[in-house]
C-alpha cells in the first residue's frame, strides 16, 4: 500500500507538473506558437518520467525523495530546453551534449552567462542532498524498481512492432523536416529527447537505394561529363568567400536607428548582385551553414540537429574548393579561432583545402571586443594571399559579431535606437553593441572593394551572413518563423557587370557557391553541376523554410534524386572513385 500510495503521488503531481508545463508556461512564454490542445504524446512523456523516477528509485532505494528529485530535475530540463529554443530556435536533443567542448571553447559565452547557471544548478544539487539524506533507504525497495523496469520493458520490446505503428499512425515519431520546437511542445520533450536516442543518428538510407540506381540519377543529369572548358571563358583571379557572424541588416527587419548600420552594404547592393539566402540555423551552429556553403550539401537529409560537417564528411566529400581547383585555383581559408580544437583542420584536409590559417595567438590585432582577429587583420592576410598567388579561393570566418556584446568595447559610437521596443535598458545596449559590432565587420568588405576595386586582378567576393543573430528584440512580426533563417548576401566584382538575370536571388544556402559560379561564367560539373539544376525546382531546399507544402511531381523526384546522391556521398564506403570521377 505504502508503494502504491507513492506512485499515485509520483503520478498526480507529474501530471499537474506537465498540465503546467504544456499548458500555460510554455504557450505564455511567447517562445513557441499557441498548441492546438493536448495530444496523446503527452502520455507518453508521463510514461517517460514514470521510468525515469523507477530508474532512480532503483539507483537510491528511497521513494518520496526520489519523486521530487525527479519532478525537480524534469523541470530543470524543460527550462533547459527552453533556454535553448530562445537562443538557438531548437530544443534539447542528447546529440547537444557531444558538443559541449565546442561550447566551452566559447568562454566568452559562458562567463556571460556564468550566474544564471549557477542559480540553476546549486539549488538542484542542495535539493537533492538534502531529501537523500533527509529519507532513509527502504530495504528491498530497488529490486521492485528493477523487476517493474524489467517487465515494463520486456512488454514494450514484445509489443515494439504494434507500438510503433500506433506512434506512427498518430504521428508521435521523430520526422524529418519536421518544425521540432513545436512538436516538442505538442507531444513532449522527454518523448522526443528519448526517441531521438534511438532514431536519427545518421542518415536514413533512401527507400530503393542501390548503385545502378545513383548511377541513373548520374545519367539522367548529365553528371558524368566534364563541362567544356573554352578559350572564351573567363576566369577570375580571385574568388574570396566571406562567411559572416550573425550579419543581417537590422533596419532592413524593423530596427529604427539614428544612422543607417550598414550603410557601405547596402550601397554596395545597389550597384552589384545581391539577394537573399536561407540558412539552416538560428542564433549558433555557423558550422552547419558552412557545411552547406562549402559542400554544397543540404542539411534537409542529415539527421536531426546534427553537425554533418564533424560527423559525416570524408576526404571524398564535393566541395567548392575542389570544383575550383580543376581551374587551377589554390585553396585557402582564414578562421579566427583554433582550428584543432572545433575539428576544423580535419575537415578542411577532407574537402581538399590546400592551405589552413588560424588568426589567434600574440601578434594578432584584435577586433574592439577583444577576442577575435579584426576586420584588417583579415584584410591583410587576405590581400596578401592573393598578392602571392596566381589563382586563389579564399574562404574566410569574420567572427567579430559573435555574442556576447558589450556597448563599451565601442566608447566612440554615435549610434542610437530611435525606438526601443520596451526593451531594458540592458537590452538596449547590447543590441547597440550588436549594431556597432556590425560596423566593425563591414569594415573588411569595404576595404577588401576598395583594394580590389584598384587591381588589375579580376575578383569576385561573396559576402553572406551566417545566421541571424539570437536577440530578443528580433522576435519582431518580421522575423517569425521561417523568416528567423533568411539573411543577405552580396556577389561583388571588379570585372563583371551587374546581371540583372541573377540579381535580387533567394536561394537556400545549399546552392549559394553553385550560384557564384553561374555568375562568374564558371559552369561546374559533378554535384555542384547538379545543384545548379536543382535549384531552378526545389528552392529553397530547407526544413526552416516552407518550400512546397504539397511538391508536385517533378518536385518529388528531385527531391528524391537529390537524397539518393547526398546518402551516396555521405555514407557509401564504395563511393570514392564514383565521387572523384563524377560528384
Amino acid at each position: 500500500m505504502k508503494y502504491l500510495k507513492a506512485g499515485f503521488i509520483f503520478l498526480l503531481l507529474a501530471t499537474l507538473l506537465i498540465a503546467l508545463v504544456y499548458g500555460w508556461a510554455i504557450p505564455a512564454s511567447g517562445l513557441v506558437g499557441k498548441t492546438k490542445g493536448f495530444s496523446w504524446g503527452l502520455g507518453i512523456e508521463l510514461m517517460a518520467l514514470a521510468f525515469v523516477w523507477l530508474f532512480l528509485v532503483f539507483l537510491t532505494s528511497r521513494l518520496y525523495a526520489t519523486t521530487w528529485i525527479t519532478l525537480a530535475v524534469y523541470l530543470c530540463f524543460i527550462l533547459v530546453n527552453l533556454v535553448k529554443i530562445n537562443f538557438l530556435d531548437a530544443p534539447l536533443m542528447p546529440i547537444d551534449f557531444t558538443q559541449l567542448d565546442d561550447l566551452l571553447r566559447t568562454t566568452s559565452v559562458i562567463i556571460e552567462y556564468l550566474l544564471y547557471l549557477i542559480i540553476a544548478v546549486v539549488p538542484l544539487i542542495v535539493l537533492v542532498v538534502f531529501l537523500l539524506k533527509k529519507e532513509k533507504p527502504i530495504r528491498g525497495l530497488r529490486y521492485y524498481a528493477l523487476f517493474i523496469l524489467i517487465v515494463s520493458s520486456g512488454l514494450m520490446t514484445w509489443q515494439s512492432n504494434h507500438i510503433s505503428a500506433y506512434l506512427k499512425a498518430e504521428k508521435l515519431l521523430i520526422l524529418k523536416n519536421s518544425n521540432l520546437v513545436n512538436r516538442f511542445t505538442k507531444h513532449g520533450y522527454l518523448n522526443f529527447f528519448i526517441q531521438s536516442i534511438f532514431f536519427q543518428t545518421k542518415p536514413t538510407k533512401p527507400e530503393g537505394y542501390n548503385k545502378e540506381q545513383v548511377n541513373k540519377i548520374l545519367t539522367k543529369h548529365d553528371l558524368d561529363k566534364s563541362p567544356a572548358i573554352t578559350p572564351e571563358t573567363e576566369v577570375p583571379d580571385n574568388i574570396i568567400f566571406i562567411l559572416v557572424e550573425s550579419f543581417v541588416d537590422p533596419n532592413e527587419l524593423g530596427w529604427e536607428t539614428s544612422e543607417v548600420v550598414v550603410k557601405h552594404f547596402n550601397k554596395l547592393r545597389e550597384k552589384h548582385i545581391s539577394g537573399k539566402v536561407v540558412v539552416p540555423v538560428f542564433g549558433g551552429k555557423s558550422i552547419n551553414t558552412e557545411f552547406e556553403l562549402l559542400t554544397g550539401l543540404s542539411m534537409f537529409f542529415t539527421p536531426i540537429e546534427s553537425l554533418p560537417f564533424r560527423e559525416l564528411v570524408s576526404d571524398h566529400t564535393p566541395s567548392i574548393a575542389r570544383v575550383l581547383s580543376d581551374w587551377g585555383f589554390k585553396s585557402s581559408v582564414i578562421q579566427v579561432v583554433e582550428l584543432s580544437g572545433f575539428g576544423f583542420e580535419k575537415i578542411y584536409d577532407y574537402i581538399g583545402i590546400n592551405q589552413k590559417m588560424a588568426l589567434t595567438g600574440d601578434g594578432i590585432e584584435l577586433d574592439p571586443s577583444g577576442r577575435f582577429a579584426s576586420s584588417q587583420e583579415l584584410f591583410k592576410q587576405i590581400t596578401a594571399i592573393t598578392a602571392a598567388e596566381d589563382k586563389s579561393f579564399i574562404y574566410s570566418f569574420a567572427n567579430s559579431s559573435h555574442m556576447p556584446w558589450h556597448l563599451e568595447d565601442y566608447p566612440e559610437s554615435t549610434l542610437k535606437l530611435k525606438h526601443n521596443h520596451g526593451i531594458s535598458k540592458h537590452l538596449q545596449n547590447k543590441t547597440l553593441a550588436y549594431f556597432n559590432a556590425l560596423r566593425h565587420v563591414e569594415t573588411l568588405l569595404t576595404d577588401l572593394v576598395a583594394y580590389y576595386e584598384k587591381s588589375e586582378e579580376k575578383t569576385l567576393i561573396l559576402f553572406a551572413g551566417d545566421h541571424q543573430p539570437a536577440l530578443d528584440l528580433i522576435r519582431d512580426e518580421h522575423t517569425k518563423n521561417h523568416q528567423k533563417y533568411v539573411v543577405p548576401a552580396l556577389i561583388w566584382s571588379n570585372y563583371l557587370p551587374k546581371q540583372p538575370a541573377y540579381d535580387n536571388f533567394f536561394v537556400s544556402m545549399n546552392y549559394l557557391s553553385a550560384l557564384t559560379l553561374k555568375v562568374a561564367g564558371l559552369m561546374p560539373d559533378g554535384f555542384f553541376k547538379f545543384n545548379t539544376q536543382a535549384m531552378d525546382y526545389i528552392n529553397p531546399l530547407s526544413s526552416k523554410y516552407p518550400t512546397s507544402k504539397s511538391p508536385s511531381v517533378v518536385q518529388q523526384q528531385w527531391l528524391i534524386d537529390y537524397e539518393m546522391l547526398q546518402y551516396h556521398i555521405l555514407m557509401d564506403s564504395n563511393s570514392q572513385n564514383t565521387i572523384k570521377k563524377q560528384l
